[in-house]
């Protein structure tokens, strides 16, 4: 029996050290050991506040726990040795801070209490009355098939008040009083025999015009299973008739991951949005005059609707990670144009167009992805490709006086086919101990073709004349683009690492022939960049870090549009400094992009300083400044609606911009939290704007800490150059937060 005694004892002991090692190392069982002497805090925490942290390894709030594991290997006895074994380190409050950030709180409030007598201990340790019938009730409880559930709830009722533009605090803010329920959570955890691990369901700023709702189901051995909504509002009032937009958008999407065995799992996922609303906008008035009239505030309701489907597998091994999928895209639009008003050209007759367009793009895909770890070398390959074809038909009717009075019915039908291929190559392999080399390489290929055919029937019934117009129109759309770099990585001590590189674009681009008569239009071409990147990383001091990294070459991924950097240059360095009460930090970073082509040019600077200090406990403040110069221009031939002879036009921003922020924590008790916020910014250019937003929220703990109460102040200003959009708006939001 002694024998057999000691032996248990001894395998407790290695037990025990083997999960504190762990737990020091915060890996995903780093509490086991600690379940063998103290079952009783362990499910405490389980069905307390924390439970989250569970698994998190106690080391992780307790700090070093070597001296009482030592003491419980070695059966300790008398009374040196008892309060080595009771020397079990407290929660201190930099162990709050690490999720209560800003926070203090005392450590009292973390007890998860329900000590048990320790197996490894004599039967004299000491053990509190009633423990022992309530961990084994907690035990049975875990064996229930239901599920244990916590959640919050913050609901209130906002109070809005406006003054100035309601058209600008439509287009920049948009909340308005009513009842809202900013958050709400509810997660439910399953135990040993639950059919289920997991279930929750969570909602974000219901009531406002941006909200969202999502859930998810958990199963260890048979997968998982989200669905999200999102739904939200956009408007945007500019000034006069021009430019005023009113969008409703909603977006559901549910996916799903199935484990087939170990190693292999079935996914997918489905994706719907539906977008309805409307702008106001210019349309070009009778084409058939030589001085061309532009109609204002035209009516322009649209409607979008498409579908996103992905079904794969994947595979998982200790060497190689596979991944693929075949995709479906399902999208079609509605849009409408409509205005009467008397004609331009002689007022006794109606000027007038009633004008749809219908339009489609769908097709399929596929995404493959590999990756493999073979321990000094890793590799991932990612290869995506997309099928699109695309469909096109208008129709409508105009009306309007020339040389007579006419009426002109036009029918237009178009279609296309567009492919595109990317290829993505990212490796890695260590050279030496301290020496590694990383490269990525990228290829993209994308090809469109799209025609199309419109037929115009002009009738003027007082000539009496008929007159068609047949137009004829194919456009052919290409770009090929491969950019990657090279960087090798140096450990040069513990303090310095350095980076090295060499990164290179090519780019061959072609474009439609918007004005065949027009030489100087850009048509096709090609477009090169080779440069060096380099970085640093030093860390001079305990607390001390400073970076500094340089690109000069243009791989930026850049889509296909006309703002594609020829030229690039990306400068950045920054310090940072974190103590035990203070932090702060100060950047710095400098980009220039360059196309001659489309004599594009970005110039920009951007500079900031933060700060932190805690000052006392339950006192905390909190700073940044940073200040942004940007110079671009770019030539464009963009509008809103197409004119009909597109003349290039240069437009950009010039300017400087300061922004301030701060805030300011205080908890004078454990019940009370004051936090203040305000940010003001300033741009000065081209055109004038401040903007300051500023809050404050002070919030009640009440009794039993799982319910509070609070209010929120905001006062919000916009002031533009010219003054017509300025606004000023104050709000008081008076919530309530319960746990449960």
């Amino acid at each position: 029996m002694k024998l057999a005694r000691s032996h248990g004892a001894a395998l407790l002991a290695v037990a025990i050290v083997a999960g504190v090692t762990s737990a020091q190392q915060g890996t995903a069982t780093a509490d086991l050991s600690c379940r063998v002497c103290h079952p009783g805090p362990t499910q405490g925490l389980r069905h307390s506040i924390h439970s989250e942290i569970e698994g998190h390894g106690c080391a992780a709030c307790h700090g070093d726990l070597t001296t009482h594991v030592r003491a419980a290997g070695q059966g300790a006895s008398g009374g040196d040795a008892a309060k080595a074994l009771l020397a079990v380190a407290p929660v201190a409050a930099a162990s709050c801070s690490q999720c209560h950030e800003g926070a203090r709180f005392p450590t009292s409030r973390a007890a998860h209490g329900l000590a048990a007598a320790s197996p490894a201990t004599s039967s004299s340790q000491p053990q509190r009355a009633g423990d022992d019938a309530l961990v084994r009730a907690l035990q049975r409880g875990d064996q229930r098939p239901s599920l244990l559930w916590k959640g919050l709830v913050d609901v209130g009722y906002r109070f809005v008040d406006v003054d100035g533009s309601r058209d600008g605090y439509a287009t920049d803010v948009d909340l308005h009083s009513g009842l809202r329920v900013r958050t709400f959570e509810a997660t439910g955890a399953g135990s040993s025999s639950s059919a289920l691990d997991e279930v929750g369901i969570r909602g974000h700023d219901l009531g406002d015009p941006r909200r969202d709702l999502d859930a998810h189901v958990r199963d260890r051995d048979v997968g998982e299973v989200e669905a999200e909504w999102h739904e939200g509002r956009y408007r945007y009032r500019g000034e006069g008739d021009f430019h005023r937009v009113d969008r409703e958008s909603e977006r559901m999407l549910s996916r799903f991951d199935l484990r087939i065995d170990d190693n292999v799992s079935l996914f997918g996922s489905f994706q719907r949005f539906d977008e309805d609303g409307y702008w106001l906008t210019q349309r070009i008035g009778n084409q058939n005059l030589s001085l061309q009239s532009y109609v204002d505030g035209v009516d322009s309701p649209r409607h979008a609707v498409g579908t996103d489907s992905e079904l794969g597998l994947s595979s998982r091994g200790s060497v190689f990670t596979f991944r693929a999928a075949m995709l479906y895209h399902d999208e079609s639009a509605r849009d409408s144009w409509t205005y009467t008003q008397p004609a331009t050209a002689n007022p006794l007759f109606t000027e007038s167009e009633n004008f749809t367009s219908r339009t489609s793009l769908r097709g399929p895909g596929a995404t493959a992805l590999l990756r493999a770890d073979l321990d000094e070398v890793q590799v991932e390959a990612s290869v995506r490709h997309f099928d699109r074809e695309r469909g096109i038909t208008a129709f409508g009717t105009t009306t309007g006086f020339d040389v007579a009075e006419f009426t002109s019915d036009i029918d237009a039908s178009g279609g296309g086919h567009a492919r595109t291929w990317l290829v993505d190559l990212d490796g890695s392999m260590q050279l030496e101990r301290d020496l590694r080399l990383r490269c990525d390489l990228h290829w993209r290929d994308h090809g469109e073709d799209l025609a199309l055919q419109q037929t115009d029937t002009t009738v003027y019934p007082t000539l009496p004349s008929t007159v068609v117009v047949a137009t004829n129109v194919s456009q052919r759309t290409g770009q090929r683009m491969i950019d990657g770099n090279a960087l090798l990585e140096w450990a040069a001590s513990k303090s310095l690492d350095l980076g090295v590189g060499y990164g290179f674009s090519r780019e061959w681009l072609r474009v439609p022939d918007v004005d065949p008569l027009d030489p100087l239009a850009y048509r096709s071409g090609r477009q090169r960049d080779d440069g060096v990147m380099a970085d640093v990383h030093w860390r001079p001091a305990a607390g001390w870090t400073a970076r500094a990294e340089i690109r000069d070459y243009a791989t930026d991924g850049a889509l296909l549009h006309e703002l594609t950097p020829e030229r690039a240059r990306q400068v950045a360095a920054s310090v940072q400094v974190q103590g035990q009460r203070a932090r702060s930090s100060v950047f710095v970073r400098h980009r220039r992009n360059e196309n001659d082509i489309a004599q594009h040019r970005l110039d920009a600077i951007t500079a900031g300083l933060t700060a932190g200090l805690d000052l006392v406990t339950g006192l905390a403040l909190s700073a940044t400044y940073t200040f942004a110069r940007t110079d671009m221009r770019t030539l464009t031939s963009f509008y809103f609606d197409p004119d009909p002879n597109p003349a290039p036009t240069i437009v950009g921003f010039q300017g400087d911009t300061n922004t301030v922020t701060s805030g300011l924590q205080i908890a004078p008790s454990a019940d009370v939290r004051w936090n203040l916020s305000g940010a003001w910014t300033d741009t000065r250019g081209d055109f004038d704007v401040t903007t300051l937003d500023w809050r404050c929220d002070l919030r009640l703990l009440l009794a039993g800490e799982r319910s509070a109460v609070g209010t929120e102040f905001r006062c919000s200003r916009y002031e533009a150059e010219g003054g017509l959009r300025d606004w000023d708006a104050r709000s008081l939001f008076v919530y309530w937060q319960q746990r449960f």
